[in-house]
């Protein structure tokens, strides 16, 4: 049972790895290797108990593979997300480009109605786009403070864009935007988180309806080396002016998108990926290398 399981996990079998040409790698045919998805506790009821009942497979899985020597891999996958899989190979801690999304929303009295409506379904559409390797956080933008969902970048896993998703669905309008303090409030976030990983992209997103604040002086200060990509959305009809909103996206490696009604949000709220995704042929020897990621929303459309 799942507690047996517990205990029993000390003591884990160390496979023993030999080259294989059918598989082009290592593998061990004496025993499977299962995977959990890092938003899965490893450690629940549910989860231990499959681990313990689907270790019969392996018998299973060496038999197929003495009746059919050409087989190759043989997977079980199941409902909670845990996957055993035959012949048992190392894991690998592939280097991702992943990203650290910091979304700085609107939330003005100018923003009421539709326009609010649109920036609330405008930040649940983009963060979709996310994965599990990327971290994220959303501020609210008022002349008075910024309020964050979080205290600090979470993972985009399931429950924390869940909890994200829910929180912007219960922002109202009110006050004056002040795009400076919702800048310095994402540029020490992003500058203090506790996750680090090489060669991870750095994005600020602004969703509002427009203004006249270039918020020039504070992009100076955090950003003058534009290692932080600003991408911003001009959401709503209204005949403010965008021009302050695009220079920031232009001056800081990022991408101005207009999203005037429903039918605009999904396509403008994924186009940064291919931003992102463009060739670098002007960047310099270290970032042109191989990356790998789960696979995005964008690919599936």
């Amino acid at each position: 049972n799942a507690k047996d399981n517990v205990s029993g996990r000390k003591n884990r079998i160390r496979p023993d790895f030999i080259e294989d040409p059918s598989f082009k790698r290592l593998t061990d045919h004496n025993h499977t290797a299962v995977h959990i998805p890092t938003d899965i506790y490893d450690g629940s009821t549910i989860v231990l108990n499959e681990l313990n009942w689907s270790e019969a497979l392996e018998d299973v899985f060496r038999k197929n593979r003495e009746d059919d020597p050409t087989l190759l891999w043989q997977v079980y996958g199941s409902a909670t997300g845990l996957a055993r899989y035959y012949p048992g190979k190392p894991s690998r801690q592939i280097a991702a480009r992943s990203c650290r999304v910091f979304c700085c929303c609107c939330r003005s009295g100018s923003v009421s109605g539709l326009t609010l409506k649109l920036i609330r379904t405008s930040v649940s559409e983009m963060l979709e786009t996310l994965s599990d390797d990327d971290y994220v956080n959303v501020v609210y933008v008022t002349n008075q403070k910024a309020t964050a969902c979080f205290d600090h970048l979470v993972q985009a896993n399931v429950r924390n864009k869940k909890l994200l998703k829910d929180a912007v669905q219960n922002i109202t309008a009110k006050g004056i935007t002040n795009y400076t303090k919702g800048f310095e409030f994402a540029f020490e976030q992003l500058s203090t988180t506790n996750v680090s990983r090489a060669n991870c992209n750095k994005i600020i997103m602004l969703f509002t309806d427009g203004g006249e604040e270039r918020a020039q002086a504070i992009l100076e200060k955090y950003n003058a080396d534009k290692k932080v990509r600003i991408f911003t959305f001009s959401v709503g009809q209204h005949n403010y002016d965008k021009g302050p909103i695009q220079w920031m996206a232009c001056s800081n490696k990022g991408y101005f998108y207009e999203i005037p009604s429903i039918g605009a949000i999904r396509i403008n709220t994924q186009e940064y990926l291919d931003v992102l995704g463009r060739p670098m042929v002007l960047a310099d020897k270290q970032a042109k290398q191989v990356q790998w990621t789960n696979v995005y929303l964008d690919a599936l459309v």
